[in-house]
């Protein structure tokens, strides 16, 4: 397959990519719980002619749909109709924050459940193609949780730099403790620990991307766009979320997954502890983990020739008939 060069990056995306995509592509707006009227969670999809599968994407922590047009353009190339959704508290969807740049959640099993809302009431109803998972960071452990809740729903999951344990300051349990006590007190939709609101001012240097035309494509679409200028991160959502991937890594909760597993992993993560990853692994039968090097936490943001493997590595997977 052919990857968009970095040295014409904006030129491709601007002028191939997003018009192909734009074509092909419809949105709407599916109410959810908790949600006001006229409010709730954004989704797209991409009706590939054609198509030999669906993938269903779940973004990370502070993206959403806007940030993954690479990934779905290479889907759509490879010949897969794509659903997108913009995870609660994320992009177009509804907040639960009093502050625009504060991500909150009150339980984190909500984007499980959003997610199968959306599997049940939009993808299964537009389409009866082969259906597979790709769920990115935050977007992976929502991805993880939801095969473990719904197993019957995908043929195979792709967990890209997966939310299975984070690295800490405080051990797990130190951290639930402290951010629950918080919450408790009435300090849940607060800025956590030295998070700050979005100033946009995001040096490449400390981003989570190894490649800076990838990033500074979507820092221009951030700088333009409130809706998706996610900084933070709440004293709830740290609380939830850290309790919640505990309990999807451990041995009875992935002894529920009946499909294959591809975990692609960034050997120099800053954000992701790779014990997590080894212990989702070890207790998920059909479950690889393939490593890659030169590259940072969003390892679709690398350098094309990284990149290139990650999609090679991505489509060969789904396309493999399971033994």
């Amino acid at each position: 397959m052919r990857i968009i060069q970095a040295s014409q990056y904006a030129e491709e995306m601007n002028n191939i990519a997003e018009p192909a995509l734009l074509s092909i592509r419809t949105s709407g707006m599916m109410p959810v719980k908790d949600a006001k009227d006229g409010e709730g969670i954004y989704y797209e999809i991409y009706k590939t002619p054609g198509a030999k599968g669906a993938i269903v994407l779940s973004h990370g922590f502070s993206e959403n749909t806007e940030k993954l047009k690479e990934v779905i353009y290479y889907m759509v190339e490879q010949g897969y109709r794509v659903y997108a959704v913009d995870h609660r508290g994320h992009g177009r969807s509804f907040r639960q924050s009093h502050h625009p740049n504060l991500a909150n959640i009150r339980r984190f099993s909500d984007y499980v459940e959003d997610l199968h809302q959306f599997v049940s009431l939009i993808v299964k109803t537009d389409t009866d193609l082969p259906l597979y998972l790709y769920g990115h960071s935050m977007g992976g452990g929502i991805a993880a949780a939801y095969i473990e809740s719904y197993p019957q729903d995908f043929r195979k999951a792709v967990l890209s730099s997966p939310m299975l344990k984070l690295y800490l300051p405080f051990p797990e349990p130190v951290t639930r403790l402290f951010t629950g006590s918080m919450c408790l007190i009435g300090r849940g939709d607060t800025f956590g620990p030295g998070q700050s609101p979005y100033t946009g001012l995001e040096p490449f240097d400390n981003s989570s991307s190894a490649n800076e035309a990838r990033f500074d494509y979507y820092q221009q679409k951030k700088l333009a766009n409130k809706e998706f200028q996610i900084s933070a991160t709440s004293y709830s959502w740290i609380y939830h979320s850290v309790k919640a991937i505990a309990k999807i890594r451990s041995a009875p909760a992935c002894a529920k997954i009946r499909i294959p597993v591809l975990i692609l992993r960034c050997s120099a993560d800053s954000l992701i502890d790779p014990k997590g990853l080894d212990q989702f692994a070890a207790h998920t039968a059909g479950c690889r983990i393939v490593d890659f090097d030169n590259s940072r936490h969003e390892i679709y943001n690398s350098d094309d020739s990284v990149i290139a493997v990650y999609y090679e590595t991505i489509f060969s997977f789904l396309q493999d008939q399971p033994s």
